[in-house]
């Protein structure tokens, strides 16, 4: 890809529209992110986990299945 400086900002922009788009998923099923929760996701940096937060987000019917006990 290119240089470690290239990388980490193409990792960082990809871990933060996975963040928007966790935070849109949210809104769309009608499920509303505490303060805390949504301060969590921002500053989240492991792609990681911010993927397995939207994978829960697309079937959750309930906001404490997203980040609940995990």
């Amino acid at each position: 890809m290119g240089s470690a400086f290239a990388c980490e900002y193409f990792f960082q922009g990809e871990i933060r529209g996975r963040a928007q788009v966790l935070l849109d998923t949210l809104s769309r099923r009608g499920l509303s992110p505490s303060a805390e929760n949504r301060s969590r996701i921002e500053a989240c940096t492991d792609l990681v986990e911010v993927t397995g937060w939207l994978q829960k987000a697309i079937t959750a019917e309930a906001i404490d299945e997203v980040f609940g006990q995990e």
